[in-house]
């Protein structure tokens, strides 16, 4: 069975934030595909499962995926230096750098292959995945969950060559 340990990182987004989160790439002679797992604004990294309370990503892991769990700014360990709630709406949108930044990190990862980084975004964090990824030809997957997309990602998913997936619950 494939080893389930997971690494806590940090990294700094291009405005300096810093953004934590868990991250687990196999054992692996060949670099291995990967995916970004990016919550909503009311959830913090462990909304998709964590090694306790098993989810998507611990699939993954037995796989043979690479996986990042990242908590946003203002939320779980990237609380500071503000919590999300606290911030006027010019901050939140800048969810996308952590995106970005989150996928740089992930793509520097040694066993990783850079080349084939999947994405998957909830709620109002689905905007700011699109955006940071739509153009980044290393992204080659989307997942949305019940994803709140702004008219600027609605254009940037048709001009992406991507599959994506939209998950919807009857809310």
């Amino acid at each position: 069975m494939e080893d389930c340990r997971e690494r806590e990182v940090t990294f700094k987004a291009s405005d300096g934030w810093r953004i934590g989160g868990s991250l687990h790439v196999p054992q692996s002679k060949r670099q291995v595909p990967s995916v970004l797992f990016v919550h909503g604004s009311r959830h913090e990294s462990d909304a998709y499962g964590n090694l306790t309370a098993p989810g998507i990503p611990q699939t993954l892991i037995r796989r043979g995926i690479a996986t990042l769990r990242i908590d946003i700014r203002g939320r779980g360990a990237s609380r500071e230096p503000r919590d999300f709630y606290l911030m006027a709406p010019d901050e939140m949108a800048r969810v996308v750098l952590d995106v970005e930044a989150a996928i740089k990190f992930l793509g520097s990862q040694r066993r990783v292959d850079a080349s084939r980084i999947g994405i998957v975004a909830e709620q109002d964090s689905a905007t700011a995945a699109v955006l940071a990824s739509s153009k980044n030809r290393r992204v080659r997957a989307f997942i949305l969950i019940s994803g709140r997309l702004s008219p600027s990602a609605k254009l940037a998913i048709q001009r992406t060559s991507a599959p994506i997936l939209c998950l919807v619950s009857k809310e």
